[in-house]
């Protein structure tokens, strides 16, 4: 997962703002939007669960952002004179964003462990049925130990 001080290239500008937030609404809408189809059965359970992932990448990248942004901004009001309330103004906008980051990124983190332990679990019906091979049970429960490692 990147921080927002880790993200690469040059510090975010309202543009990459404002591009975060419109794909992390479209991630959201259609994640909605998979997960009624789901619902009534025309959509796979696997297919809805793949729009929800996206749609919680798309809301903790359009956090980061948001968070390079604001330190951009404090960075510039330091460097120049600036009021001292707009500069604690910035600092505290600045502290709500990286605490919603590290939600999005927690989040995130919960997300994709749920996630890995539902394909464990059905690659375990799966092998127990004959429809499908150990090898990809392996890969599963590899991938759900990754998301645990990375989790600590």
């Amino acid at each position: 997962m990147l921080e927002a001080a880790e993200l690469p290239g040059p510090a975010p500008d309202e543009t990459a703002l404002t591009r975060a937030r419109r794909e992390r609404d479209a991630a959201k809408s259609r994640a909605d939007r998979w997960a009624r189809l789901q619902r009534a059965g025309v959509l796979s359970k696997v297919e809805a669960e793949r729009a929800s992932r996206q749609a919680s990448q798309a809301n903790l990248r359009h956090e980061q952002v948001h968070v390079g942004l604001l330190r951009a901004q404090l960075a510039e009001l330091k460097a120049r004179p600036a009021e001292a309330a707009l500069i604690e103004s910035a600092a505290a906008a600045l502290q709500t964003a990286e605490t919603l980051c590290s939600e999005a990124g927690a989040q995130w983190q919960k997300l994709e462990r749920a996630l890995a332990e539902t394909n464990v679990a059905r690659r375990r019906v799966l092998v127990r049925h004959g429809l499908s091979s150990k090898g990809e049970l392996h890969r599963a429960e590899s991938e759900l130990a990754r998301v645990q490692q990375t989790a600590r």
